[in-house]
């Protein structure tokens, strides 16, 4: 292949480096003592991810796997590259160890157990992991045990596994070199695999149909006299029948001390009318009418709660503002009556409600400041999500604020205005990338009084509530005129045709439209970002600039443009490399402004782990 390769010397005895010469294409990283498999793969998705690497195909270094198969897996992938590919290796040969069928069988039956999902080889180490999926993870394994651990994990969390079958070779057993200890390595298997088994009957199976069922069988459970065996049975019913132990257990509780004797009562009270001859079981032959009954009963309740709470998943913004239409409309017009000083002391209490109840965007912040701020401890990091918050509802408070006024009450200051100016002269259409922090459409809409053009049409996401357009109520010449469209697919024809009479064109770069985007490095880790901006500017030749926005101090906003470039290539091609350089450009533009101004953040989703649907 011509593909690159790394190779992870764990603490060998004999450095790699003294066999093997690095080059261009061959890199070699040595840990200095033995930390295990599993560690040396880390350092592998560190490695690769810190150069910008989507993928990374894993081979074990002894001799097992063929590098002529690796086309197979690659090809694999590039159908499929958000999946982890998985060789399923051709145990046919006589010369396959008798335990190896064994582990791989034995492996096999844990992991679908413990996910549900049909695996024919678990434990081959012959994988294209997408870099994408592993990066925010932290794993607690670093041996042999590693593989099990970040496969179980990576389908908890959704991602899809394909398998391709390989050859594989199998020396004799005087020429077999591995450091795979049976007894050690088999006994940490067990217990992640027995670890896994619990946590995955805890969290798994808890849509509506599957949790209704787990409470009706707890509730019968928890009607019968056998006190103090009640957890035994839903734990032995939970490994068998694979149900949710913690609904299990919630519908048990029907046999609290206050609704016993109620319990007691009803069961005699059946035993009785069934049997009139008194029966020395009454109560246990009664509970075994109520318990089922109660248990439908209860499951069809649970059922039905279930599935009035149950909401679509939703990981990307949606669109929709906070707060609801009545608190949205309070806020606006004391906003507009009193100023925007009044409201921001009021915000310290509205963004600590928001912090609280808005657990996605807490999450996303969390992502955020993770990546950013890798060294900052849990405590720091939530002040640090609170101020994200903060800022971004000040800048929305100012939003509302200049849309009621005709005349500017905020003061934007321009950097490098000459770079929309000069274009726009000369009557060339001028593409403005811009993303989703600060106040890129307010500080945009005050530069008509430094010589900016006097309309803009954007392409954005955007909330109805907050879009400047839609707030305003009333037309006045003193700001630039922002025309928003909230869509998902860029109006093609619209967008050319305005391009075409040498008009200025906002587009948002970080949040893909439809399959334009490309994977590219953002503070260390892979991110989306959508190119189609950069397919734009190059089959409308047109120019292309990054403009940003920020919040400053007082009533001050901050507006950046850089040089204008124009961008060339082949607008039939699907896909060009071009794209990615020109994207990975962007990002890197993006980052260094959020390191100066890190609050302004509006993303407020997992940025680093949203796959985009399309």
């Amino acid at each position: 292949t011509d593909l690159q390769v790394f190779v992870i010397d764990d603490g060998s005895d004999e450095p790699v480096g003294k066999i093997i010469s690095p080059s261009a294409r061959v890199t070699i990283v040595r840990h200095p003592s033995n930390l295990g498999k599993g560690k040396a793969l880390q350092r592998g998705f560190k490695e690769l991810l810190s150069r910008g690497y989507t993928h990374m195909i894993a081979m074990d270094g002894d001799g097992q796997h063929l590098s002529s198969e690796i086309p197979i897996l690659v090809a694999r992938s590039e159908k499929s590259p958000w999946d982890l590919v998985i060789g399923n290796r051709k145990l046919t040969s006589v010369t396959v160890p008798g335990s190896t069928k064994f582990g791989r069988m034995f492996s096999n039956f844990w992991v679908t157990y413990e996910t549900n999902v049909k695996i024919a080889d678990s434990q081959c180490g012959f994988r294209v992991y997408p870099l994408f999926q592993v990066q925010n993870m932290k794993f607690w394994t670093k041996g042999f045990d590693f593989e099990i651990e970040i496969l179980i994990r990576l389908l908890w969390k959704g991602v899809k596994i394909q398998e391709e079958e390989i050859d594989v070779h199998y020396p004799l057993p005087k020429d077999r070199v591995s450091h795979f200890n049976k007894f050690w390595d088999n006994v940490k298997l067990t217990t992640l695999n027995a670890f896994f088994a619990v946590v995955s009957l805890l969290r798994s199976n808890r849509e509506p149909k599957k949790a209704a069922l787990a409470v009706g069988i707890g509730v019968a459970v928890g009607c019968t006299p056998l006190f103090g065996f009640h957890t035994a049975i839903i734990s032995i019913i939970s490994i068998l029948f694979r149900l949710n132990a913690v609904w299990l257990f919630i519908g048990t509780q029907i046999s609290i001390p206050p609704l016993v004797p109620a319990i007691i009562f009803a069961s005699v009270a059946i035993s009785r009318h069934l049997i009139p001859a008194r029966f020395p079981f009454d109560w246990f032959l009664g509970s075994l009418v109520l318990g089922p009954a109660l248990g439908i009963t209860l499951g069809l309740i649970t059922y039905f709660i279930s599935k009035a709470l149950q909401k679509p998943k939703t990981v990307a913004w949606t669109g929709k503002s906070r707060g609801g239409k009545f608190g949205n409309i309070f806020l606006k017009n004391m906003t507009i009556k009193f100023g925007v000083r009044p409201i921001y002391f009021l915000l310290y209490f509205i963004v600590a409600y928001f912090y609280i109840t808005s657990p996605k965007a807490r999450r996303s912040g969390n992502e955020y400041w993770r990546t950013i701020r890798p060294n900052v401890n849990w405590f720091q990091r939530q002040i640090l999500v609170y101020g994200q918050i903060y800022v971004f509802a000040q800048i929305m408070v100012d939003r509302v604020y200049q849309s009621a006024s005709p005349t500017p009450r905020f003061l934007a200051k321009p950097h490098n205005l000459e770079n929309i100016t000069e274009p726009m002269n000369s009557k060339k259409g001028l593409i403005m990338v811009t993303a989703h922090v600060g106040g890129w459409d307010l500080s945009t809409a005050l530069l008509k009084g430094h010589g900016a053009p006097g309309e803009i049409l954007t392409v954005q996401y955007e909330s109805p509530e907050m879009s400047l357009s839609k707030i305003k109520e009333k037309t006045d010449n003193e700001h630039i005129k922002t025309l928003h469209i909230n869509t998902e697919s860029l109006p093609i024809m619209t967008i050319r045709e305005w391009l075409s009479q040498g008009k200025l064109l906002g587009l948002m770069g970080d949040r893909p439209f439809g399959n334009q985007f490309e994977l590219v490095p953002f503070f260390g880790k892979l991110a989306v970002f959508d190119c189609s901006p950069f397919r734009i500017a190059a089959a409308c030749q047109v120019p292309l600039i990054f403009t940003f926005g920020f919040k400053a101090k007082g009533n001050n906003y901050d507006f950046f443009a850089t040089t204008p470039r124009i961008y060339d290539y082949d607008p039939a091609l699907p896909k060009t490399p071009q794209a990615f350089e020109w994207t990975a450009e962007y990002a890197k533009v993006l980052e260094s402004f959020m390191i100066r101004y890190p609050k302004q953040w509006a993303n407020f989703y997992p940025f680093w782990s949203t796959i985009p649907s399309f």
